[in-house]
């Protein structure tokens, strides 16, 4: 775990459509602690998955984006207008977000990892409990 993140940090990469988590710290304070690695879940869900969308070739976004998106909680975003404008955001920012979209009570801010002017070849992300704090990610990231 990263002292100053106090919460999980994960390490995932793409493999297909879905996104696998291949590293975990959990958080030893957090009532958020689910160890994730070695699963997948859907790409459309998750901060990671929304970094590799923003970030994958036009033609292989559309072909993820034009299939029925699973919602998994009352926030989970599955209407391809609304994540393709997410999408887009995230490209310009190189961060994204999600406030409980994959679990009731999970908020998860990440960032892209990549070898030197090359390509995403993972993403980095940190997780907590949603009651934590009410302010919003931008403002958590001095956004």
């Amino acid at each position: 775990m990263d002292p100053r993140a106090r919460e999980t940090v994960t390490i995932s990469v793409l493999e297909g459509d879905d996104v696998v988590s291949i590293h975990q710290a959990l958080s030893r304070s957090s009532a958020v602690n689910v160890d994730w690695t070695g699963q997948r879940t859907p790409i459309h869900v998750t901060v990671a998955g929304k970094i590799f969308l923003a970030h994958m070739p036009e033609e292989q976004r559309r072909s993820i984006l034009e299939r029925p998106l699973e919602r998994f909680t009352e926030h989970t975003i599955v209407d391809p207008a609304i994540l393709r404008d997410q999408l887009h955001s995230i490209g310009i920012k190189d961060y994204a977000y999600t406030i409980e979209e994959l679990e009731i009570g999970l908020n998860v801010v990440g960032a892209p990892i990549r070898v030197p002017e090359g390509p995403i070849t993972a993403s980095v992300t940190v997780s907590g409990p949603a009651f934590g704090s009410r302010r919003t990610p931008s403002t958590q990231l001095g956004g």
